[in-house]
């Protein structure tokens, strides 16, 4: 890869992570999501992806802009009902739920994520919003790195910030995505929630060899 084309690819993930954790932490707004169909974000997943999910993802921000108030509603009613229920939550965001044998919340995971993003000074959880491990978080914070690569110039430090991106999508996100993505995929009621359940699956796969080729040609 040369400069400008793994430059190209970092601003992808600067705005395909965004994208992410906009979705799954903040909730759908009409004003972003608009935005990402107005940027043909739809026709993009449709050109470089195949499957149910993702063509199910493509068609759904492609009506975006037909929606009406209810449709909207019943979008943002989907994300509160699967993340941040007041009762059961139906599909955990939270890294620890998967990966002790309690399923509980704030264990040594969460201490390390909570670490891992105060070793790049970011702080990104809300006490009252739950706890740090929350895919939605992580992905704002594989996001910031990208970003952050983009405008650094300096080769060992640009290194060190990818180098920190792998670490942190395999030893976190990879460790539960597919289990996550599949509880989405079961409980989502909407298109657009089912759709993105398969294309995160498959985009963080991706992710994680794209982000050893990079690695591999800055080197």
């Amino acid at each position: 890869m040369q400069q400008k084309e793994i430059d190209g690819v970092l601003q992808g993930r600067v705005w395909w992570y965004r994208f992410l954790g906009h979705v799954l932490y903040d909730g759908p707004s009409r004003e972003f999501m608009l935005r990402l169909s107005e940027m043909g974000l739809a026709e993009l997943i449709a050109s470089q992806n195949e499957g149910r999910q993702k063509s199910l993802l493509s068609a759904a921000i492609m009506k975006f802009e037909q929606y009406e108030e209810c449709d909207w509603q019943s979008l943002k009613e989907d994300h509160a009902r699967l993340f941040t229920n007041s009762g059961r939550i139906l599909a955990y965001p939270w890294e620890s739920v998967y990966r002790n044998r309690e399923h509980v919340l704030y264990d040594e995971h969460t201490l390390a994520v909570q670490q891992f993003y105060a070793a790049w000074g970011m702080q990104l959880a809300s006490q009252n919003r739950g706890p740090a491990d929350h895919i939605g978080l992580a992905c704002m914070f594989l996001s910031e790195l990208s970003q952050r690569m983009i405008e650094e110039a300096d080769r060992e430090k640009r290194n060190k910030c990818l180098a920190a991106q792998q670490e942190f999508l395999q030893e976190h996100i990879l460790t539960y995505a597919e289990k996550f993505c599949d509880l989405l995929e079961k409980e989502a009621r909407t298109d657009f929630y089912r759709g993105l359940a398969g294309f995160m699956h498959v985009y963080f796969q991706c992710d994680e060899k794209v982000l050893a080729e990079i690695l591999s040609a800055e080197k």
